[in-house]
């Protein structure tokens, strides 16, 4: 994993770029992609689509996804 802090703009806000977090990050999209269909975004202004994933075995992968990742980066967070 390697990290870097860019500063981007007139205002030099900081920016945590961070690559390599992942060993199969194709894998990690395929499997996100397969979760579809992703209801339609609805009232913010969120850019993307999102979809709630409940903690159970059927999303055991995505339900250990954050707690994995805030373990990775908690040194950064």
């Amino acid at each position: 994993m390697s990290v870097e802090c860019v500063r981007v703009g007139t205002e030099k806000t900081p920016i945590v770029v961070i690559d390599d977090v992942f060993d199969d990050p194709c894998g990690l999209v395929d499997y996100a992609a397969s979760l579809a269909p992703y209801p339609s975004p609805t009232g913010n202004f969120y850019p993307g689509l999102r979809r709630m994933v409940a903690p159970n075995e059927a999303n055991a992968v995505m339900a250990s996804y954050v707690p994995s990742m805030c373990r990775t980066l908690s040194n950064l967070m």
